[in-house]
């Protein structure tokens, strides 16, 4: 019988990915607290995640700032007495741009994006986890500041920060019991990038189904990886 025990909170939650992996911790046995931005959200995952019951909780955030995030996660600890997993699959992107020709207020809007979530959310986690000396998080970077990230340049750089927050936390929280992951995926194959990049070539594309069986495999194990930036780079 799966433990019905564990509690994961997934932000991000209703995006493609974000979805798919809160379907999948879900169907295996685990209480998921699904974390939405937007007030439009919240219906669709109700709708989509009912058959769960009790067992899926919403909880709406917006994670670019310190004090909702707070708010959220002492939600879902009150809720269930404890939080075992987090997955932040929070972000976005911009770019298509050489470095000069961006404006001042696309890096602010990736660090609102990208950088700032993982932040709030790993300092709200954390002492969660501490007090429960067990937990995990994995965080969404990106391949771009790993490889290639002409034309990307401040996608890149948020995401870098991400990576280099996860390689940190992994270290300074090993003996407590927390481990810290990141995913380096290159394109997904979303049904969103599939229509705003029609032309692409998608046999190189990572299929979600990668991502969240990435997810379940750490979020039973894998404690000696903490720390890994996993690369996701489909068929090349």
């Amino acid at each position: 019988m799966r433990d019905t025990s564990k509690v994961a909170a997934v932000a991000g939650a209703s995006g493609s990915v974000g979805s798919a992996i809160s379907r999948g911790l879900l169907e295996h046995g685990w209480r998921v607290a699904l974390l939405y931005r937007r007030d439009h959200h919240k219906a669709d995952l109700q709708e989509r995640f009912a058959a769960y019951g009790d067992r899926a909780l919403w909880v709406q955030v917006d994670a670019s700032r310190s004090d909702r995030v707070y708010q959220a996660i002492e939600t879902i600890r009150s809720h269930w007495d404890g939080l075992h997993l987090l997955v932040n699959a929070i972000g976005g992107w911009i770019g298509g741009k050489r470095l000069h020709e961006h404006a001042p207020e696309d890096l602010d809007a990736m660090l609102n994006m990208d950088l700032r979530p993982a932040f709030h959310l790993m300092q709200a986690v954390i002492p969660v986890m501490l007090h429960q000396r067990s937990g995990k998080i994995i965080h969404f970077a990106s391949l771009a500041p790993l490889h290639d990230g002409a034309m990307s340049a401040v996608y890149a750089a948020s995401k870098a920060g991400v990576i280099a927050m996860t390689r940190a936390a992994a270290k300074e929280y090993r003996r407590d019991g927390i481990q810290v992951y990141a995913f380096a995926p290159g394109i997904i194959d979303t049904e969103k990038n599939r229509q705003s990049m029609p032309d692409e070539d998608r046999s190189h594309w990572v299929p979600v189904q990668e991502l969240v069986e990435t997810v379940l495999f750490l979020a039973e194990g894998g404690d000696a990886l903490s720390g890994t930036v996993f690369e996701f780079r489909g068929r090349e």
